[in-house]
C-alpha cells in the first residue's frame, strides 16, 4: 500500500504543478501548454510501451524500480531551473512514470492471490486516490514555504524512496522463493 501511495503521489505531484511551474517559474508562453500536454501524454505512452520490453528482461518489481529511478532523475533535472532542463527532465520523468505504472500492475497480480485480487486491487486504487488528494496539498505547501526547486527535490526523494521500497520488495520475494 505504501508503494501505491508513493507511486501515485509522484504522478499527482507532477500533474498538479508542471503547468504552474512552466508559466510562473520559467515564464513560458501559455500557448505552449496544450502542445506540451500532448507531448507529455505521448512520452507517458512511450514509457508504457517500453515497460513491455523491460518486463521480459527483468522481474516486474525491478521494472517498476527502473521507472521510479527515471522519475527521480527527471525531477532532479527539472530542479536545475532552466527551460532546457525542464524539457529534458520531463521526458525522463514521463517515460519513468509510464514504465513504473505499466510494470506495477503486472507484478502486483503475481503477488495477490486470485481469491483476494479484487479486494487487493481495490485497496491499491483507494490508496492511490488518497495520494491524489494528499500530494498536491503537500506540493503546494512545499512551493509556498520553499520554492519550486525544493518541490522537484521532494518529488525526486519520493521517487527514489519508491525505488528503494521496490528493491526491498524484490529482495523479500527472493528470500521467500529460497525458503521454498
Amino acid at each position: 500500500m505504501a508503494r501505491a501511495m508513493v507511486s501515485n503521489g509522484t504522478l499527482s505531484l507532477f500533474l498538479s504543478f508542471w503547468q504552474v511551474y512552466w508559466l510562473r517559474q520559467l515564464h513560458a508562453s501559455a500557448r505552449w501548454v496544450g502542445p506540451l500536454l500532448g507531448l507529455l501524454i505521448l512520452e507517458l505512452s512511450f514509457g508504457l510501451w517500453v515497460s513491455r520490453f523491460i518486463g521480459t528482461k527483468v522481474p516486474g518489481v525491478l521494472s517498476s524500480g527502473i521507472g521510479a529511478l527515471l522519475i527521480g532523475l527527471g525531477a532532479i533535472t527539472i530542479a536545475c531551473g532552466t527551460e532546457t532542463a525542464f524539457f529534458l527532465g520531463q521526458i525522463i520523468l514521463e517515460v519513468g512514470l509510464g514504465i513504473e505504472s505499466g510494470s506495477a500492475m503486472v507484478w502486483i497480480h503475481d503477488w495477490i492471490p486470485p481469491s483476494l485480487r479484487a479486494s487487493g486491487l481495490s485497496a491499491i486504487g483507494t490508496v492511490g486516490g488518497l495520494a491524489a488528494i494528499v500530494t498536491p496539498t503537500m506540493g503546494g505547501w512545499v512551493i509556498t514555504h520553499g520554492g519550486y526547486g525544493e518541490y522537484w527535490v521532494v518529488m525526486a526523494i519520493l521517487a527514489f524512496g519508491n525505488a528503494i521500497l521496490l528493491g526491498f520488495i524484490e529482495r523479500t520475494r527472493h528470500r521467500e522463493n529460497r525458503a521454498d
